[in-house]
C-alpha cells in the first residue's frame, strides 16, 4: 500500500510533456525502488532512502524472485543518435553489465515486462511478441493501434494502453478491451502495474478525478480505485483506474516496456 501511494506521489510531480521513469518495484524484504532518471533509489520499509545504482538514465525496472533488480541506461548522444545499455544489481548490491551499450533508443529483443515464468513482452511496431528465457520469440498478439504501457501478470496474462484503450491479452493471444478511451494522448496513462489481487490499476497525470472499471468494465467515476487503495478521495491529484483482471492472481514481480510493478507482497 506504502508503495502505492508513493508511486502516485512521484507519478503526479512528473512533467505529462516529458519521458518520465515508469517503473516502481518492491523486493522480499519490502525494499522499494524507483528512479528518478539521474539514478536509482532504494527506499527502506522504515523509510531510509539510498542511491541503489547511481549514475543511470533508466525508465524501466524489474525485479525477479531473487531479488535481482534490472533496468536500462539509456542516452542522447545528439541528432536522432541513442544508445542503450541494460544492468543488473544483485540482492548484496552488486552491479553487473547484462546487455553492452550499443545503438538505439528500442529494444526488440530485450524487455522488463516478464511473468513468472520468465517471459519477456515486447512491443514491435504494432505487434506484441513473447520471448521466452531460452530466446524462442512467437508473435503473442497482431492488429494493434499504438503501444504505450504494458503489464504482465505472473500468469502471462498482459493488460496494455494500447492508444486510446486499455486491452487485456489472454496467455493464447486473445484480445480483448477493457476501457475503450482512456484519452488520445500518448501519456494519458503514465503508468500499468496492479494491486496483490491481480487487478490492473493506472495512473495519468491530465484529470484530477478517478476511473475505476470493474470486472465487466462498467465504469466508475470517483471512490472505487480510493477505497481499493484505501485512501481518502479528496486525496491525490492524478487520474487513477482499476481495471478487473478477474484472475485472481498476484501481480507480476515487476515491469516494463512500459509498465510500473509494486512487486511482491
Amino acid at each position: 500500500m506504502r508503495a502505492l501511494l508513493l508511486l502516485f506521489a512521484l507519478l503526479s510531480a512528473t512533467p505529462a510533456a516529458a519521458h518520465p521513469a515508469v517503473s516502481i518495484v518492491v523486493d522480499s524484504q519490502g525494499n522499494l525502488y524507483y528512479s528518478d532518471l539521474e539514478q536509482v533509489f532504494r527506499v527502506t520499509p522504515r523509510g531510509v532512502r539510498s542511491v541503489a545504482v547511481p549514475k543511470v538514465h533508466t525508465h524501466e525496472l524489474h525485479i525477479d524472485a531473487d531479488d535481482n533488480l534490472f533496468g536500462e541506461d539509456s542516452d542522447y548522444e545528439g541528432g536522432d543518435r541513442y544508445s542503450h545499455a541494460v544492468w543488473r544489481r544483485s540482492s548484496s548490491g552488486r552491479i553487473f553489465t547484462v546487455i553492452p551499450r550499443r545503438p538505439g533508443f528500442s529494444m526488440t529483443d530485450y524487455s522488463f515486462v516478464r511473468d513468472d515464468a520468465g517471459n519477456m513482452y515486447i512491443a514491435v511496431g504494432k505487434e506484441i511478441h513473447r520471448r521466452t528465457p531460452a530466446g524462442r520469440t512467437t508473435v503473442l498478439a497482431r492488429g494493434l493501434t499504438e503501444i504505450r504501457r504494458m503489464h504482465a501478470l505472473r500468469d502471462g496474462t498482459l493488460f496494455v494502453h494500447d492508444v486510446p484503450a486499455i486491452k487485456r491479452i489472454s496467455r493464447e493471444g486473445v484480445v480483448t478491451t477493457v476501457l475503450p478511451n482512456v484519452g488520445n494522448d500518448r501519456h494519458d496513462v503514465m503508468g500499468l502495474f496492479s494491486d496483490p489481487a491481480g487487478n490492473p490499476l493506472l495512473c495519468g497525470l491530465h484529470e484530477p478525478r478517478g476511473k475505476a472499471a470493474g470486472r465487466r468494465g462498467k465504469r466508475d467515476r470517483g471512490g472505487a480505485i480510493h477505497r481499493a487503495m484505501g485512501t481518502d478521495r479528496r486525496r491525490g491529484d492524478a487520474e487513477r483506474a482499476v481495471v478487473g483482471a478477474g484472475s485472481g492472481r498476484r501481480a507480476a514481480s515487476g515491469e516494463t516496456g512500459a509498465v510500473m510493478g509494486t512487486g511482491r507482497r
